[in-house]
């Protein structure tokens, strides 16, 4: 099984009531979706929340990381092997964990439908 393509998406869901945080308040969650494919014809979701306060990411430091280094870094991988897209993330960018955790939330995805 290897990953044959990644499709991005920037979303923003509504929020019922605002989420309210200490140096912030949110009428809606701004987010990046992930789908990645692979020739076996199964598809992972992935979700990255980024948070600048937290991790110094923004959506558009997600979308780019993804875009421009971490998806060409893991086409052709095998997303059963965690290890091996891990280290490939490392390799391709120091840092950025909200733009893989949508590489590795997709990845378990495509584990579990398995």
């Amino acid at each position: 099984m290897k990953i044959t393509k990644v499709e991005i998406y920037q979303v923003a869901f509504p929020l019922k009531e605002p989420f309210v945080i200490s140096y912030a308040s949110f009428d809606k969650m701004l987010a990046i979706i992930i789908k990645v494919y692979t020739d076996d014809g199964f598809i992972g979701y992935g979700e990255s929340v980024p948070d600048e306060h937290v991790t110094g990411e923004s959506i558009y430091s997600v979308f780019a990381a993804l875009k421009y280094q971490l998806i060409p870094a893991i086409i052709g991988e095998d997303p059963r092997n965690i290890y091996q897209i891990h280290k490939r993330m490392n390799r391709a960018l120091v840092g950025n964990g909200a733009a893989k955790a949508a590489i590795d939330i997709a990845c378990y995805d495509i584990l579990g439908k398995l």
